[in-house]
């Protein structure tokens, strides 16, 4: 090779290290970590419980466990006034809301407190075995609900408990009206646990990658470690599993030190928290395959998902066939059935 060669292949690779070194700068740049302007971390411990219809028991069974579930959060709420919880899915909350109306007053007055956050759709849907039609109406259905039975600002949606999510998920959470995502399982190696998730059409979601199930210990023992910090100097430790019911021990594990704080709050706490130290800044953002995990389950009960997706194309097929019916025929829209239908088949 002639020295004009070799020069030429020298100079290339100064400019491959120089596009680098600028790569690395501008995600440094958009990714550091963001400190407070007192200089201190805060830790959320976030409370919550997951609900199963049909698990381990009966639907009877399991409803009456997530009753106790709720019966306890409002206790320890109202025994500790510094602790905040979340509710998220109506498969308990409606039968709960039926069944006990001396305890609405109760909700509603914690949820204007702003100590209860109701989050999620109308309950923790399977991305992988529902149809995208039904998938978005969970979340809208769920979130409507939601801020009309209890006044909420449904913001967060909380997919814990869920076998992979769909590449298109922020734009259905963004279009449903949420603004920000939790979730925990999902194609999560080598990336960070905050992070703008880019979905397949460009819209992307304020996102949280956490440990469920998890505990309130967590916080105290790590609150000082940097490690659990992400974007900013804001830490989420979840404190919750399958009808769990409160960590009774949050009150005492509450403290304010020089270098952090350990506090009882909400999803939409934390984000809200992150949104303010980033102060415009954009995080990462990431988009990549987050299904399938746990495949073997999407073939479990495969009877019962046979019957969901049948009812699922009948209802979309009903809906046509009776706009149909109603513009060209003047018939009555059955709107009511139809909704009730939907509601069923979430539940």
């Amino acid at each position: 090779m002639n020295s004009n060669g070799k020069a030429s292949i020298k100079q290339a690779g100064k400019c491959v290290m120089i596009f680098a070194l600028l790569a690395v700068s501008l995600v440094s740049a958009r990714i550091g970590t963001c400190v407070a302007a007192d200089g201190k971390r805060t830790a959320f411990i976030v409370s919550h419980f997951h609900f199963d219809p049909v698990w381990t028991n009966t639907q009877a069974g399991e409803t009456m466990r997530g009753f106790s579930a709720i019966h306890q959060q409002l206790e320890y709420a109202e025994a500790e006034p510094r602790y905040k919880f979340i509710l998220s899915e109506i498969d308990y909350l409606k039968p709960y809301w039926d069944a006990y109306p001396d305890d609405r007053a109760r909700i509603l007055k914690l949820s204007r407190e702003g100590r209860v956050e109701f989050s999620g759709g109308y309950n923790e849907p399977d991305e992988a075995a529902v149809a995208g039609e039904p998938l978005i109406r969970n979340f809208a259905y769920g979130k409507l609900f939601k801020e009309s039975m209890f006044g909420a600002d449904v913001r967060t949606a909380t997919q814990y408990d869920v076998y992979g999510h769909t590449p298109q998920l922020p734009r259905i959470l963004k279009g449903t009206g949420h603004r920000y995502a939790v979730y925990q399982r999902g194609n999560n190696a080598d990336m960070p646990s905050e992070f703008e998730w880019l979905g397949a059409d460009g819209t992307t979601i304020l996102t949280k990658v956490i440990n469920y199930p998890g505990a309130a210990s967590d916080a105290s023992l790590n609150a000082g470690n940097k490690k659990y910090y992400g974007l900013t100097s804001n830490a989420m430790f979840m404190s919750g599993d399958d009808f769990k019911e409160p960590d009774r021990s949050i009150g005492a594990q509450l403290k304010r030190t020089k270098g952090f704080d350990i506090v009882s709050g909400t999803n939409a706490d934390f984000f809200e928290a992150v949104e303010s130290d980033l102060a415009g800044r954009e995080p990462l953002q990431i988009s990549r395959d987050q299904t399938f995990v746990f495949e073997g389950c999407l073939g479990s009960r495969i009877e019962t998902k046979f019957a969901n997706r049948w009812i699922e194309n009948l209802l979309i097929n009903a809906e046509k066939f009776a706009t149909v019916n109603s513009v060209r025929f003047g018939a009555r829209y059955p709107w009511l059935e139809l909704d009730l239908a939907w509601r069923q088949l979430f539940f």
